[in-house]
């Protein structure tokens, strides 16, 4: 089994998310790739997947109403979760 790696995108972001790729990786843990969260920035998640060598899954979106419906809906409306299962095949 593979695990999403999540990510908030502010300041160290680069540095925290590469060593917890290093971190897993070190411990033979499948990763199935990074979830950002928070505000697109898409210099640091192309500089995160290049030097990870880790796919993006999506960016979640800060949400105003955290219910299961507005979750739900944000993860429909910013993932590709026909990709998931490629990526852990």
């Amino acid at each position: 089994m593979s695990l999403p790696v999540g990510e908030f995108q502010w300041l160290g972001t680069i540095n925290h998310t590469l060593l917890s790729i290093e971190a897993l990786r070190h411990r033979a843990i499948p990763i199935l790739g990074i979830a950002f969260i928070g505000d697109e920035n898409r210099e640091t998640q192309r500089i995160i997947g290049k030097l990870g060598g880790v796919p993006t899954l999506g960016r979640l979106p800060l949400l105003p109403e955290l219910s299961a419906e507005a979750l739900g809906r944000a993860f429909r409306n910013n993932f590709d979760f026909a990709s998931f299962g490629e990526m852990s095949a």
